[in-house]
């Protein structure tokens, strides 16, 4: 492993290592990985791959990604035809992501709070996905309703609300707990993780009651060769 970037921040030091087997960046604050990308730019990060899908799935024109790192998802989703704007709060995000991890020039990143940027934005959006980490844990406002109806409000006909949650083992409850905000707002929600092996990501998938794709993301992930499943919310205490 070749260290290739090291950057001291306001939020915290950044690496950014390339593997000498196989060409691959890896970018990290603190001791968490944030994105791992093969030298095209494409994610070797299973719930990314997995995240990818799902949106794909909903063929979104437009989505809104809170939280860049590498900017993986974002790159991949505009090779995908998808309109892309991207929020972090640390600026260095997007320029590493643009040296090493191939983020395109027409991805739209805005420097800032996602929550803060949602509230003064005034577009709607196909798809919001929140994947923001301070290190290893998600920032606790996004945590809280208000986010996630901020987020609702945000969504265009037929949108969907993604969360990545990162959990310690399979039967965490704080998938759970999202969801049962998500239900608050008014959202049907499908927790998603991997059947193949526990990687220690969760996608908490909400969309309008009775959405048509929501409920046939199931099969279509299972016919992308997707390992990811779905499962319904464990009702809370």
């Amino acid at each position: 492993m070749d260290l290739v970037e090291r950057r001291e921040t306001e939020f915290g030091v950044i690496r950014v290592e390339r593997r000498r087997t196989d060409g691959s960046f890896i970018y990290m604050q603190g001791t968490g990985v944030q994105s791992w990308a093969d030298a095209t730019g494409e994610s070797l990060l299973r719930y990314v791959l997995a995240a990818c899908r799902i949106i794909e799935a909903r063929q979104p024109a437009n989505a809104l990604v809170i939280g860049c790192a590498g900017g993986s998802l974002p790159t991949m989703l505009h090779r995908r035809g998808v309109a892309v704007t991207t929020v972090d709060v640390n600026p260095h995000a997007f320029d590493l992501a643009t040296r090493f991890f191939h983020l395109p020039l027409e991805v739209e990143c805005r420097v800032g709070d996602g929550h803060e940027f949602l509230v003064r934005d005034t577009r709607c959006w196909d798809v919001i996905m929140l994947d923001a980490y301070d290190g290893e844990a998600m920032p606790g406002h996004f945590m809280a309703g208000g986010f996630l109806a901020d987020a609702a409000r945000r969504l265009g006909p037929g949108g969907w609300i993604i969360v990545n949650v990162v959990i310690e083992t399979p039967d965490d409850v704080l998938p759970d707990d999202i969801a049962a905000l998500m239900r608050q707002c008014r959202l049907e929600a499908r927790i998603y993780g991997d059947a193949e092996m526990f990687e220690g990501n969760c996608l908490v998938v909400a969309a309008a009651p009775g959405d048509c794709g929501l409920r046939r993301l199931d099969s279509a992930l299972r016919a992308a060769g997707c390992p990811y499943r779905g499962r319904v919310p464990r009702p809370g205490d």
